[in-house]
């Protein structure tokens, strides 16, 4: 008898958790985030927060994810939104949908859409982190 579906869920929570750990001081969700679609236990929407230093800087994450046994998770669909002060500042997308080459792009404001390389969840927030040096340093205290 293999394992529950929900044990595959646990499992690839704790995982993302972990990965993110190396990233940034990242806390356990203290509830799943998973929302089921349709009721099909083997796939859903992960949906999360990560804040950077404050409240102020997050990426929100969107994965749509499909569960099977004896294989890895798989993200069918994903988007990485970041904002800074209340401003949108760049969003990795995957969208099977969209015709090639932007089924992955990156959105920056101003309504400019990027052809991308897949991004990875880590790839993700290594970038917001390059994205607030350049924003704290162009906005740092004026020298009287």
């Amino acid at each position: 008898m293999g394992c529950s579906v929900t044990h595959y869920w646990e499992e690839h929570i704790a995982n993302l958790e972990a990965k993110l750990r190396v990233v940034v001081d990242c806390q356990p969700a203290s509830e799943s985030m998973i929302r089921l679609i349709d009721g099909n236990p083997r796939e859903g929407i992960i949906e999360a927060r990560i804040f950077f230093f404050d409240e102020n800087a997050f990426l929100d994450v969107i994965e749509r994810v499909s569960i099977r046994e004896g294989e890895p998770p798989r993200r069918l669909k994903y988007t990485y939104h970041f904002q800074v002060d209340g401003e949108f500042v760049e969003r990795f997308d995957y969208d099977p949908k969209l015709p090639e080459p932007l089924q992955h792009h990156v959105n920056r404001p101003g309504g400019i859409h990027l052809p991308s390389n897949r991004t990875s969840l880590k790839k993700a927030i290594e970038a917001c982190y390059d994205l607030l040096d350049v924003i704290r340093n162009d906005s740092g205290p004026d020298d009287d």
